[in-house]
């Protein structure tokens, strides 16, 4: 899931022109972000509805391999 979901992350975050502290406001600290987006975090079910929130997005755009 790791590279799936930090390719995903990015792209949408970029798409939205949203920086990456503007992502984590009211979730995690930016260095989570940044962690997470290099594949070297993974998320629990909380953090991942949070951010799918922000993102306008439902979970299975970071879960589903295929969409």
């Amino acid at each position: 899931m790791g590279t799936l979901l930090a390719t995903r992350l990015k792209n949408r975050r970029k798409e939205l022109k949203m920086s990456q502290r503007e992502l984590a406001e009211g979730i995690c600290k930016q260095g989570q972000i940044s962690r997470l987006e290099n594949g070297e975090f993974t998320p629990g079910a909380d953090f991942l509805y949070a951010l799918s929130k922000k993102l306008k997005v439902s979970i299975d755009y970071f879960l589903m391999s295929r969409l």
